[in-house]
Parts: structure tokens; C-alpha cells; sequence
């Protein structure tokens, strides 16, 4: 017993010992409990859910950074996308004028031959032909290349890029035409000057 009241005795004078204050501060260990509580259940919901928790005006800035952001990239894709077919067209543009080179060599030999009374109609009606396919090809290559400056004056850039997709493709495949047919061509007119 007299263990318990000397146990009482020290609790009583413990507590006119130490102010109230022990209790604010208690008070306020526990408020602080609660908010560390809060934030870290608060980080634990982000983690699983992937939100954020962000006022409504810092959002909107966010999404407008973005939305700016993504315009810029698909502005550089696009201009890259540009680069690249401007390189094609100039090589394009470079091989149509070697095959019409090679077109007006092979009008020069069909003449010649014409002069030395040999028949030429085959050759010349294939060559005729090349000629047609190239000045489309040409001019299929100077609208597409007039296109790459309309690009971005344009409402709709991307319809515009793949547009001129389709016309380098279309020249591509005409410049093939156009070579497969000189080539019968010069073979024909080899062999008409063999004989």
C-alpha cells in the first residue's frame, strides 16, 4: 500500500510539475500524427491510382502546357517528315532529268536511224510513250513539290503530308514505267541497228 501511494503521490506531483503545455503538445503530436497519416494514405492513393491531387487552376496550366507540348512535337514531326520527302523529290526530280536524257539520246539515234531507212515506228511509238509517262511524272514531282510549301499554311497539314506521299509514290512508279520502256526502246534500236 504504501507503494501505491507514493506511486500516486509522484503522479500528482508530476502533473504540477509539468504546465499544460505537455498536454497542448501532446495535443499537437497527435494532429501532427493525423496529417502525416492523411499524407501518406494521400501518396498511397496516387501510387495506385496514378492521380494527382492538384487544384483546378494548376490543372488547366498543366493541360495547356501539354497540349502546347504535343503541337510543338507534331510540328517538328511534321517539318522532319518535309525534310525527308524534299530529299526524295530532289533525287526524284535528278533521275527524271537523267531518263529524259537518255530520252532525247534515244530520239537522236531513232533519227539517225530514220535517215538510214531503217523502220523506226516500234521504237518511236515506245519512246513517245516514255516521253508521255515523264512529263507526267514531272509534273506530278512540281505539284508535290509545291505542295511542301503549302504544308503549313494548310487547315489540315497532315491530309497535306499524305498527299504528297501519294504524288511522290505516283512519279516513283511512272519513273519506273518510263525506264522499263527506254529500255526496250534502246534494246529495239540496237538491234535495228545491227542489221
Amino acid at each position: 500500500m504504501k507503494f501505491l501511494a507514493v506511486i500516486s503521490l509522484t503522479l500528482g506531483s508530476l502533473s504540477l510539475i509539468l504546465p499544460a503545455t505537455t498536454l497542448a503538445q501532446s495535443t499537437d503530436y497527435a494532429t501532427i500524427q493525423d496529417r502525416a497519416r492523411a499524407h501518406r494514405e494521400s501518396f498511397l492513393k496516387q501510387q495506385t491510382t496514378g492521380s494527382t491531387v492538384v487544384d483546378s487552376a494548376s490543372s488547366d496550366s498543366i493541360q495547356d502546357k501539354i497540349k502546347s507540348l504535343e503541337e510543338r512535337i507534331l510540328s517538328l514531326r511534321q517539318k522532319t517528315i518535309l525534310a525527308s520527302y524534299d530529299r526524295v523529290l530532289t533525287n526524284t526530280e535528278r533521275y527524271s532529268e537523267y531518263l529524259s536524257g537518255i530520252l532525247n539520246r534515244l530520239d537522236s539515234s531513232l533519227a539517225e536511224l530514220s535517215t538510214n531507212g531503217k523502220d523506226t515506228t516500234k521504237v518511236q511509238n515506245q519512246a513517245n510513250e516514255a516521253g508521255l509517262l515523264l512529263d507526267q511524272a514531272s509534273t506530278t514531282i512540281a505539284v508535290a513539290r509545291a505542295s511542301t510549301t503549302a504544308v503549313f499554311t494548310s487547315t489540315d497539314p497532315g491530309q497535306t503530308i499524305r498527299d504528297i506521299k501519294m504524288m511522290i509514290e505516283e512519279a516513283v512508279v511512272k519513273l519506273g514505267q518510263v525506264r522499263d520502256l527506254l529500255a526496250e526502246a534502246i534494246e529495239t534500236a540496237k538491234t535495228l541497228s545491227n542489221e
